[in-house]
């Protein structure tokens, strides 16, 4: 077995809880989520994609070589990902419900209507993971739409390593890259940057496939990454998060593979010692959890403020209900959710995807 990468554990714990400060200004704004950094940090996304690519294929290149070691692949993969989507999906259902209950007992209403997008439909199409596909726009869990894509992707991957292992082993790389140019196509020609159902699946296999690619790199180059340029490639691709109006979308995978790839081949006493630093790889370790829970927390936050607190709310810039609230207690707001969240990331961590990690390493790819 592999080492794991912690450093990128660590990637994978800030992205995660970017993306969870970026949905809290859906709740109220403050001065954390002031910047134009969160203000775009949903491109975090497509970084986790990336690197989900990298590390998929760090794990399993030279593992899938037939129908039987792809099943393998997939229920692990299934493991991994669907028990806290299904905790969640059935949290999400108690919303709906308890709401329903609420406008008819209490006569205090949604500003979402229950069961209006968040129907029974929408319920079977997130159950059997398809909802990024069969959908209008996101429903029950909103991040989980990605999960979705990033499934199926995962089936192309094994599906490309499998049939290559037979015939076309050596073209392995050249069609790893016709996927991801495809893909990049159609990414450009439906704009899929900016989507998160029906070609957002192009997104993901865009940025996925670009991380396989770079883990051919890694393993075939000889080659160390000079840690200015390292950290250059850092910053460029902060800056270009924070001004999409500049660099398009489109480049920010590109960005984000050579910042995997300058991490992978850098000198282990440089940028990888602090991103080994143990709290970071804990967020990292737990990151799965922040990006599932997260919603649901601000969804709960919000209704705590607006009917406990009696705080009024405004329409925000999406048409949803933000919390008048001034920014020094935004802030205490924003604070006090991170830690919740990440509380209850660690109890999903220990009590939900342990024991299913426990059974995934008992299958054998």
């Amino acid at each position: 077995m592999k080492t794991k990468l912690l450093y990128l554990e660590s990637l994978r714990g800030i992205a995660a809880l970017s993306v969870a400060i970026y949905h809290i200004k859906d709740v109220s704004t403050s001065f954390i989520t002031d910047n134009l950094f969160i203000e775009n940090s949903d491109t975090m996304v497509d970084f986790f994609f990336v690197l989900s690519g990298f590390v998929i294929a760090y794990t399993y290149f030279d593992r899938i070589i037939d129908l039987r070691s792809l099943i393998n692949f997939k229920i692990k993969r299934f493991l991994r990902l669907y028990p806290l989507h299904f905790i969640t999906l059935l949290g999400f259902a108690v919303i709906e419900i308890a709401k329903y209950g609420l406008e008819v007992y209490s006569g205090i209403s949604s500003n979402v209507p229950p069961f209006s997008t968040n129907n029974f439909y929408s319920f079977l199409s997130n159950l059997f993971l398809l909802h990024s596909f069969t959908e209008n726009t996101i429903t029950f869990n909103g991040p989980s739409w990605s999960i979705s894509t990033e499934f199926y992707t995962y089936l192309i991957f094994g599906l490309v390593l499998m049939f290559s292992s037979t015939f076309a082993n050596r073209f392995r790389p050249f069609i790893l890259f016709i996927v991801m140019a495809l893909s990049a196509y159609c990414v450009l020609i439906f704009d899929a940057m900016e989507e998160l159902v029906g070609v957002a699946m192009f997104r993901c296999t865009y940025s996925f496939f670009l991380g396989t690619l770079v883990f051919y790199l890694f393993e075939n180059l000889k080659f160390k990454t000079p840690f200015l340029i390292s950290l250059s490639l850092i910053i460029v691709s902060i800056w270009a998060v924070c001004y999409p109006e500049i660099v398009p979308k489109i480049f920010l995978p590109i960005l984000f593979s050579s910042v995997v790839f300058s991490l992978v081949t850098s000198n282990p006493n440089s940028l990888i010692k602090v991103l080994n630093y143990k709290h970071l790889v804990f967020l990292g370790t737990i990151s799965y959890g922040i990006y599932m829970i997260h919603y649901g927390v601000w969804w709960v936050y919000q209704q705590i403020l607006r009917f406990i607190f009696n705080f009024d709310t405004v329409t925000g810039a999406g048409g949803g209900l933000v919390i008048k609230i001034d920014p020094i207690q935004s802030t205490f707001m924003v604070l006090t959710g991170v830690i919740i969240v990440i509380i209850l990331s660690w109890f999903s961590y220990k009590y939900i995807e342990i024991p299913f990690n426990n059974l995934r390493h008992k299958i054998k790819v």
